[in-house]
């Protein structure tokens, strides 16, 4: 059986403490307290609510936790592939990201990225000191626009690039719990299938006056993605 790794992802910072749930205690911590001890941790890049740091990568890596870094800046329905990445690329410069970490890019599952965004975000990161040809996290269903969009670019790439994309993918989904399952849905034009696996959303949830939040999501990661992950 192949080795799988079980880690997280959160919009909250992983050494900072979230009080409503667990007081002055980091993230990560309370997690490990709770028998929850990630291999790997999801963070953003860019402009999300709260975006990766220097510090919190130090953190995380001195726990010898991997860091899988996801780049957002808005909705990718109309923008360019290479300003993304770039942005990108210089988000991970200035925390001092490792050579060869794949950065992936959040294309949410309702969200139509055009044919020229995959191509582009691709070639950016191929040429860059970051791994193979970039990521995606996005809607592995074989009718979605993602999917539909993804089919097109990968069609006119070549085979070096066809082989350096990584997918970080949702379907199907499961219940929360931990769990070294690996079993994503593989798009039959992309045999080698999804490298990370988000297998249950919104976990450990908790309310914080009237509303309701959730610490973190669960994810699966195969050699691959786990080996192209920060750490």
């Amino acid at each position: 059986m192949a080795t799988t790794y079980w880690g997280v992802d959160s919009v909250a910072a992983a050494h900072q403490p979230v009080p409503a749930v667990t007081g002055k205690t980091p993230l990560y911590d309370y997690l490990v307290a709770k028998g929850l001890k990630p291999s790997f941790f999801g963070r953003y890049l860019g402009k999300a609510t709260t975006v990766l740091s220097k510090a919190e990568a130090d953190f995380l890596l001195a726990k010898g936790c991997k860091i899988l870094p996801v780049y957002r800046s808005g909705p990718v329905n109309g923008q360019s592939g290479s300003a993304a990445a770039n942005k990108a690329i210089s988000a991970a410069n200035a925390i001092g990201m490792a050579a060869q970490t794949v950065i992936y890019t959040d294309v949410e599952p309702l969200e139509k990225p055009s044919v020229d965004y995959i191509k582009d975000w691709c070639k950016t990161m191929w040429s860059s000191p970051y791994g193979g040809a970039g990521g995606f996290y996005c809607n592995n269903w074989s009718g979605s626009d993602f999917m539909k969009a993804f089919k097109k670019a990968y069609d006119e790439m070549d085979a070096g690039m066809r082989a350096a994309i990584y997918l970080w993918c949702q379907f199907p989904l499961k219940a929360c719990g931990q769990s070294s399952a690996f079993a994503p849905s593989a798009p039959t034009f992309f045999p080698s299938g999804p490298n990370v696996w988000q297998y249950a959303l919104g976990c450990l949830k908790y309310n914080q006056g009237s509303n309701k939040y959730a610490l973190i999501d669960m994810n699966t990661a195969n050699g691959d993605g786990y080996n192209a992950m920060w750490g």
